[in-house]
């Protein structure tokens, strides 16, 4: 069975429609798992990044990250789930998913 999810929108409001503050959770949180160059520029960590779902700030999470970095996956959400925010899961488009191959086709 093929994994169905690509990553995670987590929102900045509450399941019940309040917004949630501080108003720069988003930055802060992505901040957390960023880390500043030779320049002292900041870089998010590519699993784990600010961006815009719906017109709205968020936080997106790969799900990749759940993989590679299990600990710091349930950190994020957990404080989600904790804080009440709207997860929205994305969902794998057919042009993400490899063809799979039946052994039959491979010989």
């Amino acid at each position: 069975m093929t994994r169905q999810i690509q990553g995670y929108y987590i929102l900045g409001f509450t399941i019940n429609g309040d917004k949630f503050r501080p108003s720069d959770w988003v930055e802060r949180m992505a901040s957390v798992f960023g880390e500043f160059g030779r320049e002292r520029h900041l870089s998010y960590d590519l699993m784990i990044k600010p961006t815009r779902f719906e017109n709205n700030k968020c936080l997106y999470i790969d799900y990749q990250l759940s993989v590679d970095k299990p600990e710091d996956f349930n950190f994020i959400m957990n404080f989600a789930r904790d804080n009440s925010l709207k997860i929205v899961e994305k969902k794998l488009s057919m042009m993400d998913v490899e063809p799979e191959i039946s052994k039959q086709e491979a010989a």
